[in-house]
This record gives C-alpha cells, sequence and structure tokens, in this order.
C-alpha cells in the first residue's frame, strides 16, 4: 500500500481513486520452463534467388527479381519485384516498384506453450498459454496460424542534392571529413 507491502489483514486494502472500488492485490507466480514445455519441432527451408538491374537509357532503369521457397511446413512459394527509375531531369527521378511477399509463422508462434499461476485476490488460478497447434485452441473456436502474403506498391520522387554544407565544410555524394553529425547519413 502506497509502495509498501502488505503483510497484514489488518492492513487497510487500497482503494482505485477514480472508481472507489478496492485495488486487487495480486502476483504471478513463474515457475520457469518444465520438460511438460520442451517441444521437438524443426523446419527446413530452401529457397533460390536471382535480381538484375539493367540501364535501359541513360534516363530509364529496369530491376526485376524473383524469389522460389520451398518450407517443409508451409509448402511453395513464389515471389517477385519489378522496379523502375525514370530520371525527368538530371537531379529529379520517378521511381515506382511492385512486389509481393510471403512470411511463414514462426516456429516459437506456433509451439510456445507455458503453464504458470496467478495469484487473484488471495486465490491461485493456473494459467496455460496454449500452443497454436493443440487440441485446447481448436476448442476455443482459434484456426491454425497461416503464412502471410503481400502486395506491395509504390511511386515516388527521388531529387539528389550533390552538395551538401556541414560545419563550414563541404560533402559531395562521398563523405569527406568528420565535422558532420551523425543523423545527417
Amino acid at each position: 500500500m502506497d509502495g509498501q507491502a502488505i503483510i497484514s489483514p489488518d492492513q487497510t486494502i487500497p482503494v482505485d481513486t477514480v472508481t472507489g472500488e478496492e485495488r486487487p492485490g495480486g502476483s504471478q507466480g513463474f515457475p520457469g520452463y518444465s520438460p511438460a514445455n520442451e517441444v521437438d519441432r524443426n523446419r527446413s527451408n530452401l529457397a533460390f534467388y536471382v535480381d538484375g538491374e539493367l540501364d535501359i537509357t541513360k534516363w530509364l532503369l529496369l530491376n526485376g527479381a524473383l524469389r522460389y521457397e520451398d518450407y517443409s511446413d508451409f509448402g511453395e512459394t513464389f515471389n517477385y519485384k519489378l522496379a523502375t527509375r525514370l530520371k525527368l531531369i538530371d537531379n529529379l527521378s520517378l521511381r515506382a516498384s511492385v512486389s509481393s511477399g510471403f512470411r511463414a509463422p514462426s516456429l516459437a508462434q506456433i509451439y510456445y506453450n507455458l503453464r504458470f499461476t496467478n495469484f487473484v485476490g488471495g486465490t491461485a488460478e493456473e494459467v496455460l498459454l496454449a500452443p497454436n497447434n493443440s487440441p485446447v485452441t481448436r476448442g476455443f473456436g482459434i484456426s491454425p496460424l497461416k503464412e502471410e502474403t503481400a502486395f506491395n506498391g509504390s511511386v515516388g520522387l527521388t531529387l539528389v542534392q550533390w552538395f551538401i554544407q556541414c560545419n563550414g565544410g563541404w560533402l559531395s555524394d562521398r563523405y569527406q571529413g568528420s565535422d558532420c553529425p551523425d543523423g545527417l547519413f
């Protein structure tokens, strides 16, 4: 109470100043991990990736990438990226890209589990954090985790300024000196 431990039932129970209700006492008993929490799971992944970039003209750049992956537990995925840069004038360019993405749930997201004890109002309550693939989660209507897929698109302008003044010195597109703040880069 007020930073002091309540060690006697004769002490006043703290009251919430907004609601006027007694604040619940409690603690959490984390016993650590036990052999019951042990999980022996693994995943293998085979991937191939290729990326290419080509200056079609001095004003037009094209970029493309392909990625194939085969997960032992989530199947195959094929992802791509297409990008371009069009120089409008010497220091101003228009950029655009589209790509797809894939992410399988981590092994910890699927299999993590834990039992611990919460003490609420002097009563011990056993709590279970059930793994995603357990009958307990299915009993609550929780479906198996699925892979995440994405489609991304972007368009933007880039402006290249060749010289930046910093503490009396000049920088070009290459670093020349040490007087500039770290945040500049």
